[in-house]
């Protein structure tokens, strides 16, 4: 962990290279990550192909101020999920209306009893909660897309795990009542 925080560091101080050293040492990670998500989505969308996108989003960040390594997997999640919804939109798109990949909440959030939500919906979901609390929907998207315990969070928001449960209920709520307008 001390080598990839040495990393971030280096690429905060603006060495490319860092990047380059830094994507082999979280790779796995990054992978298991992806392919979790991928496969709760069961899109087309292949696991190398995520990260490797994600690789070229990070290739263009420049000025990038990187603290520690959750934060890094907390960005790294986020990216995924942008990419996974630009992915689901266009493909949508396509359809015209069509048929929405679902993907099931139950598994990663209880949020929802027996009901899929497309990702499209969950994302726009979770940009309404950002926009009421970006703290909540931080923890949904560490909890959900990183698939980290609720210890890990909190040691990356430097608060209890206590904390994180019941803010992770409380977001859990909220989404649930949101998701069941639609």
């Amino acid at each position: 962990m001390a080598e990839i925080t040495e990393l971030l560091t280096e690429w905060t101080n603006g060495n490319k290279d860092a990047l380059n050293k830094l994507i082999p040492l979280v790779y796995n990670e990054l992978h298991y990550i992806a392919h979790r998500h991928l496969r709760k989505e069961n899109s087309s969308l292949q696991t190398s192909a995520l990260i490797n996108e994600l690789y070229l989003q990070f290739v263009k960040w420049e000025g990038a101020n990187w603290n520690c390594r959750g934060q890094f997997f907390g960005v790294s999640a986020r990216i995924m999920r942008n990419i996974m919804v630009d992915y689901a939109r266009k493909r949508d798109s396509l359809k015209r209306g069509g048929d929405y990949q679902r993907i099931s909440l139950d598994d990663a959030l209880n949020i929802l009893d027996e009901k899929s939500i497309s990702l499209t919906e969950l994302d726009d979901a979770l940009n309404s909660l950002e926009k009421i609390d970006a703290k909540l929907c931080q923890i949904i998207e560490l909890r959900f897309f990183c698939g980290l315990t609720c210890q890990e969070v909190a040691e990356i928001l430097g608060t209890s795990a206590a904390t994180v449960h019941r803010e992770e209920t409380i977001a859990k709520h909220w989404l649930l009542r949101e998701l069941k307008r639609k």
